[in-house]
């Protein structure tokens, strides 16, 4: 069996990303608000809406999904930043603990969330296309019919 040559890298070990779109810093001010903001919106969220879909107006809808994407996004950019951190260090112990935290932040986050997307799915069809049809959810439209 022929032994092949040990390479000392594959050239990825000189790249750095800059981050710095998403934050700072793994301690960043920028992210501890971001972290708290989206606990506290989506634990709102739920004991706004939890158990109204079905009442609710066009106008409460659209209020609702604005909140959700908005969770959502900075859940996204939390998660992300999280993961490419990690993903340049691997070996690194804190920045695996911060993307266990995250992921961590994210379950604690999807738990207040998930009555949405249950409630909107018992709607009855008729009332479904009422709301997916409504001009105050026209830019939600693709996302509620995939959803569906």
């Amino acid at each position: 069996m022929k032994k092949r040559k040990k390479l000392s890298g594959n050239g990825a070990e000189n790249i750095h990303w800059d981050l710095s779109d998403l934050y700072p810093g793994i301690n960043s001010e920028e992210l501890k608000s971001d972290q708290e903001k989206v606990v506290e919106l989506s634990k709102k969220f739920n004991k706004d809406y939890r158990g109204k879909v079905s009442g609710m107006s066009h106008v409460e809808f659209a209020e609702a999904l604005s909140t959700y994407e908005e969770i959502i996004q900075i859940m996204g950019r939390i998660g992300s930043f999280a993961y490419l951190q990690w993903s340049t260090a691997t070996e690194d112990a804190n920045l695996g603990k911060f993307l266990q935290a995250s992921n961590e932040l994210s379950s604690e986050v999807s738990q207040d969330l998930t009555f949405f997307n249950v409630e909107w799915l018992q709607l009855s069809d008729d009332k479904a296309d009422q709301i997916i049809e409504s001009e105050e959810l026209k830019k939600w439209k693709h996302y509620l019919e995939v959803s569906r």
